[in-house]
């Protein structure tokens, strides 16, 4: 995309997904074009991301926890001060937050529908802004570190979320070639800067991921020989 300069030329700009500037479109031609139609989706995300983190909460750690989740967002200065501003962030975390959302039902339930449309939802994270492909792998990081989820029906869902993940980057991957003639991303991500920047920083958050598994592991394996043990994974289960 272009935009105007501060000399009021026409100079490139940062390419990103379609998600966030789809969505100005849609608010823009329903309420027309004014600042209180695109921050009438900043107020939207921040709403529908309360509602989202209050029921992820209640599915993990129950309704208190999803309460006090709830009071500490809506309380927090920086998070609220957000709905006046135009931030890409917000809107990128929301998605990603259902998206975890809808893998944790998916993987309760061992349903393949909700996996893919956990791909789905993570992906429009991704084609909001690229940072959040790092949370691409935390349904793996669920199905290996939590024992409720370690079971090999749940294949079927971390299947249904590859496949909704991939096929909604792929169709966007595609049809961006088609109009472009050039590959999403890139053009403007060099190996060399990827190797310097962003690899090391993927290999260290892959080895800490790797040992909080591993050490959730071992203390659930230790609680499970002793008695008091096996009474606190029941409580927390």
């Amino acid at each position: 995309g272009y935009v105007v300069g501060p000399e009021g030329f026409v100079s490139e700009s940062y390419l990103r997904g379609p998600v966030y500037a789809a969505l100005f479109s849609a608010s823009f031609y329903l309420l027309g074009s004014s600042i209180d139609s695109a921050l009438l989706v900043s107020k939207i995300v921040f709403l529908c991301s309360v509602i989202v983190g209050y029921l992820l909460a209640t599915k993990l750690y129950g309704w208190r926890t999803g309460l006090l989740l709830t009071i500490l967002i809506v309380t927090a200065s920086y998070l609220v001060g957000l709905i006046a501003h135009l931030e890409i962030d917000p809107v990128m975390a929301f998605f990603m937050l259902l998206g975890l959302y809808l893998a944790v039902l998916s993987l309760k339930e061992v349903r393949i529908g909700l996996g893919l449309l956990s791909g789905f939802t993570m992906a429009l994270g991704f084609l909001t802004k690229e940072i959040a492909l790092l949370w691409l792998p935390l349904p793996v990081y669920l199905f290996l570190s939590v024992p409720q989820f370690r079971h090999k029906h749940n294949l079927l869902s971390l299947t249904g979320y590859a496949l909704g993940f991939g096929a909604t980057t792929g169709a966007w991957w595609l049809y961006f070639y088609l109009e472009t003639g050039e590959i999403f991303l890139a053009s403007r991500v060099s190996l060399a800067n990827f190797v310097v920047r962003a690899l090391p920083w993927l290999l260290m958050i892959s080895v800490l991921m790797l040992a909080l598994i591993y050490l959730a592991y071992r203390l659930h394996d230790r609680l499970k020989r002793s008695e008091r043990g096996r009474r606190v994974i029941a409580v927390a289960t």
